[in-house]
């Protein structure tokens, strides 16, 4: 008799602050995140970097981790590429009165598409 394998579910330690999943399996409990997106500040900037980012690396189903820093008004693209993650940073250069169209284009970079 052959036994199947039991492969173990991943529990989610953290609550981030943008889970995109496309598994049907995630309909109610979210386990298969493909993207998952945090919002720096300067009490969790660390945290968020570091414990949380080895924790949902671990995660096989995840492609991409998103961080946006508001302080310096850049956003951090960390894209996985089979077994290896690579860093895309973008910073707005006028946080002005142009910031609004410069995050909406670096959004649109990361492929991602926000309801008006």
């Amino acid at each position: 008799m052959v036994k199947a394998a039991s492969l173990p579910t991943f529990t989610f330690e953290h609550y981030p602050d943008l889970l995109v999943t496309c598994a049907e399996s995630d309909r109610y409990v979210k386990r298969s995140p493909v993207l998952v997106a945090e919002v720096l500040s300067a009490s969790t900037a660390a945290f968020d970097i570091g414990e949380k980012f080895a924790t949902y690396r671990q995660l096989a189903s995840l492609r991409e981790y998103v961080l946006i820093d508001q302080e310096r008004i850049r956003i951090q693209v960390y894209r996985r590429l089979d077994e290896h993650w690579f860093v895309h940073s973008r910073r707005c250069r006028s946080p002005g009165k142009s910031t609004g169209m410069s995050l909406w284009m670096m959004l649109h970079k990361v492929s991602l598409s926000i309801p008006r």
